[in-house]
Parts: structure tokens; sequence; C-alpha cells
């Protein structure tokens, strides 16, 4: 100390300071299993992810799913009760503060037929519509009640649709798929398997607990190391500006440039619907360019975008100019654990929106992708993101959040879905979408038997002409599959 500490030595000094402050706050509690905690970015989506003056009442995704013949109401509620809430403990409970955090507190005497809400629309032409209006209202019962079911019935015939509305506190949708693969079955009855992708990332989790054989230290080790520590040290800069760093250009989809007004929740989203569109072609598209399918589709998104910002006479050719989207990137949960929870974190990847041809957009996507998927980005962000939010006040992630909202453009989301079709309670569903409204436009698209489905979720009143931008998405992947040869 008399010669006083080097950068290295303070900067190993204060994170050893933070870690102990982190598993000292991570205490569990001694009467509580570990089931019945909550994780940190599960209890900040409780308590508010958002400042007070974004005006988010809570954080609810939003599973719509379409029926040529409706399941069975009796039959549904009654699987629901086996299958949902009696096996997960987070769908037959409330959260309360315990002595170091949240935990899930049972409710007594709960059933799934306290959440099912049944209503009826004229016709099938008026689902998509009568949806819009439930997603815009929190859950009937909030906070003390954290999840529901609206059973939507067509008048005009069996057609219908099922709106799972559950609090982003309960799960991710990583976790949410789990818990919907128990309550389905294929056309002959037999148990669906994990999606492939989801699948794949369960064994690559796997097999990086298993750990590497222990060897001899050697300077190949040390720079490898060294290597890691200067990636971890890279992806803390980059997660923190996330936040603290530049904003986007102003778009007529995205207003909060740098001096404009705080990101705030709309009370009336619009849900403009992508026109269903083939796995297949994407899937050719991915394999003739060597990329992969999200590098597929983040590329028809940014085709989309430029295409929707000339037409609304914004340049988008200039250098300075900057669309980004905020890409929740999921962990593996334990497959063999009924617990749920949120295991995911942020990352920052441009759109190539200067790009003026399809194919170098696609190309440049490919990079942006490559960025985040080779280094430590992804789950440096997320112990960053459990860290604020389970050891500093909420303040702290709360504006870490908003800030970060004000920055981007767009919340980019792809999940992938059952790869062949599903029966809930004995009735086949048609179609998927995954809805969740935000302070800044959502980009939702999941993949169920074959097909795509897709969604940007939106302020109709800031975005001028809305539904030209699902409609230039189509374009932008019939001007890929053009580009590569692909029918």
């Amino acid at each position: 100390f008399r010669q006083g500490m080097g950068f290295a030595e303070v900067l190993v000094a204060v994170a050893m300071v933070l870690t102990a402050i982190y598993l000292l706050r991570r205490r569990r509690h001694d009467n509580q299993p570990w089931s019945h905690i909550l994780d940190p970015l599960s209890a900040m989506m409780f308590k508010g992810a958002f400042l007070p003056t974004a005006k988010v009442p809570n954080c609810t995704i939003n599973a719509c799913m379409w029926f040529d013949h409706l399941p069975s109401y009796e039959r549904l509620r009654d699987l629901l009760q086996t299958q949902v809430v009696e096996r997960h403990v987070e769908f037959r409970s409330t959260c309360e503060h315990g002595k170091y955090g949240m935990v899930w507190k049972e409710m007594k005497g709960f059933t799934a037929a306290d959440i099912m809400i049944e209503s009826q629309v004229p016709s099938k032409d008026d689902l998509h519509a009568h949806m819009e209006s439930i997603i815009a209202v929190n859950i009937k019962g909030y906070p003390n009640r954290l999840w529901e079911l609206h059973y939507v019935r067509a008048q005009d015939g069996d057609h219908g649709m099922l709106i799972f509305r559950i609090e982003h506190c309960i799960a991710d949708g990583l976790a949410l798929m789990k818990v919907l693969l128990n309550i389905v079955t294929d056309t002959e009855g037999n148990e669906i398997c994990i999606p492939a992708a989801i699948a794949a990332k369960v064994k690559a989790a796997e097999k990086a607990a298993k750990g590497q054989p222990r060897r001899k230290f050697s300077v190949r080790t040390l720079l490898k190391w060294g290597a890691v520590v200067l990636d971890v040290l890279v992806a803390a800069w980059r997660a923190a500006m996330m936040g603290k760093g530049k904003y986007d250009t102003v778009t007529p989809l995205n207003p909060f440039g740098k001096g404009q007004a705080t990101p705030t929740y709309c009370t009336g989203p619009a849900v403009v619907r992508i026109p269903p569109h083939s796995l297949e072609t994407v899937k050719q598209i991915k394999n003739a360019a060597q990329s992969t399918i999200n590098d597929v589709v983040f590329t028809c998104t940014a085709g989309a975008l430029r295409r929707y910002c000339q037409e609304q006479n914004v340049d988008m050719d200039g250098a300075a100019v900057s669309v980004r989207a905020l890409v929740p990137v999921g962990f593996p949960h334990d497959p063999n654990s009924m617990k749920l929870g949120n295991n995911w974190g942020f990352v920052s990847v441009p759109f190539p929106v200067q790009e003026r041809e399809p194919q170098s957009r696609l190309s440049r996507c490919q990079l942006n992708w490559r960025t985040v998927k080779t280094t430590l980005f992804a789950p440096v962000s997320l112990w960053i993101s459990n860290f604020v939010s389970s050891t500093l006040p909420p303040f702290f992630a709360r504006d870490a959040t908003t800030q970060m909202m004000a920055r981007h453009s767009m919340v980019f989301s792809n999940v992938p879905g059952p790869e062949k079709p599903i029966l809930l309670a004995g009735a086949q569903m048609g179609e998927i979408q995954m809805v969740y409204p935000n302070v800044i436009t959502q980009f939702g698209l999941i993949s169920y038997n074959g097909t795509l489905y897709g969604n940007f979720t939106l302020d109709p009143q800031r975005v001028p002409n809305s539904s030209r931008v699902a409609e230039l998405y189509v374009e932008e992947l019939q001007a890929l599959a053009k580009a590569y040869a692909v029918e």
C-alpha cells in the first residue's frame, strides 16, 4: 500500500467486493425450498423494470393461439390444472417480500378455473381486434393474479382463439415453451419433443457444465486466460454502453432520440401481423448464404425498416445513421427441473439499414451476429443484470432498462416452436403469435409446423401506416429468395 495500487489491483479489489455483496444478497431462505425463490431478473420484473416516467403497468407475455375448432373448455381447464398449476409453483402463487428477496407464496385453494375468462366476438374477422383490446389492459386481479387465459369464441362458427397472458416474472420464452410442450401432443397423441434449436442449446450447456480435463500450466494457457479476461472486460463495457452510449437515429419507428422524451408505454398497442411465411424458404436462403435462420429473419426486418423509413422520406444512407435492436439472448434452463424463471440477457445488434442490397444486408447481419456469438457479450450482460437487480437499489435497474430502451429502435425476439402440428386438449392449433407490448416497437417471431408467424407490436399513434412494415418484411424475404435463386 505504500507504493499505491495499480489499475489491475484496484479492478480486482472492486470486483471481489462487488461479488461478495452479490453473494451476500443472494443468500437463500432457511425455510424456503429452492423452487420458491425468484431469480434476480424475475424479481425485478415483478417489482418494476422501468422508471415511473415510462408508465409501464406490468410486463406481460401474450401467447395468442388460433383454432378452427376450439378445444373443450372443461377439458382445457382440467389439463391446465394437472399439467400447469400442480406442476409449477409459479402458476399457483403470487410474489411477496422475504428476508433476502422475493419468494413465491402459494395461494390456498387456487385452481385453473380461477384464471379462465370466456368471451365472444361476432365473427372470425373480429378475433384480432379483440385480442388487441385484451392485451392493452392489466391481467385481472394483478398483482395477486399473475396469469390468465382468455377463451374467445367466434359466433359465426367453431373458430376461436386462446390468449395465454403470463407475467414475465413467472418465466421467459424458453421456459414457457417447456410449459407449452407439457400440455400439447402431436396429432397421434404422442408427446412433443423439444425444438431442435433449444435442444442444441441445452446439450451445449450440459457439455460446458462437465468442464474440460485439467491441464498443466503453460504459456498458451496463460494467454488463453488473458484473452478471456480481455473479452469479459470488453463485454462488460459494451453491456454498460447499451444504456449510456449513443442514441439511435430518430425515425417514425423510433421517435426517442437524444434530447427527446423518455419512451412511454402504449396503452393502445397495434399488433401488426406479418403474413405467415414458409420456414423451408428461409432455410433454403440460409443454406445458400451459409448463414443461420436468425440471420435471415433479422435481415428481413432490417430491409423492412430501411424500406419503410425511405417511404416516410427518412434518409437511411448516411454514415451516421444508427438503427439497432435489443435482443434477449436466452440461456437453457435445467430440463430436469420444474423451476421456471428468467435466464437471459440483452445484447445490442445493429440493423444494417445503410446497405442498399438484400445480399449485402445479409452479409452484414452475419458479421454483426458473429460478434455476439463468438464473444462473452450475452453471458456478461446476464451477469450484470442479475447483479444490478439483486444487489443495488431498484432505481439503478429501472434506470438501466429505461435508458437502454431509449437508445434503441426495437426489441427483436425469435423463438423456435413445435416442428409438427400440435393438439391442445384435443384441438389442433392453426396459428400462434407471441405478442409483447413494450415502450418501444417489439418484433416477435415464432416457428410452428413449418411456418413462421411474426408481428410488430407498436404504437399506432407514433408509427404512421404501420401495416406497411409487415408488407415490406415479406418483400425483403422475396428479394432475398430471388437473389439466392430460391423458389
